[in-house]
C-alpha cells in the first residue's frame, strides 16, 4: 500500500513540477511529456504494489482493511489487489519437548 501511494504522490509531482517555467520561460517538460511520464510511474507503482510472495512451507491469509477473506493464497508469487494485505501463516511440523513428571497407578 506504501508503494502504490508512493506512485500516486510521485506521478502527481512530475506531473505538477514538469510544467514550471525554466529561466527562459519555456517549461520543462512538455504536457505530453508529463503525462506519459506521470502515468508509467502510477502505472510501475501499482504493478508493484500488486506482487507478494509466500514462503515455501507457509499459507497466505488475506487481509482487506482488517477483515480476513475467505480464501487463502499456497506457497509462490501472487498478484492481488493493493488495498490487501497477506498475512503468512507457517505450516511446517514444529517439534517441542518437554520433561514431565506423573504418578501412574503402577507406582
Amino acid at each position: 500500500m506504501v508503494i502504490f501511494v508512493a506512485g500516486l504522490v510521485i506521478g502527481t509531482v512530475v506531473f505538477f513540477a514538469g510544467g514550471s517555467k525554466n529561466g527562459s520561460g519555456k517549461a520543462l517538460l512538455s504536457k505530453k511529456v508529463r503525462i506519459i511520464l506521470s502515468l508509467l510511474i502510477v502505472a510501475a507503482s501499482t504493478v508493484i504494489s500488486c506482487i507478494r510472495q509466500v514462503p515455501t512451507g507457509n499459507t497466505g491469509v488475506v487481509v482487506t482493511f482488517g477483515r480476513v477473506e475467505d480464501y487463502t493464497l499456497d506457497s509462490g508469487i501472487h498478484m492481488i489487489a493493493p488495498w490487501k494485505s497477506v498475512v503468512n501463516m507457517d505450516n511446517r511440523t514444529q517439534i517441542y519437548t518437554s520433561e514431565l513428571s506423573c504418578f501412574s497407578s503402577d507406582i
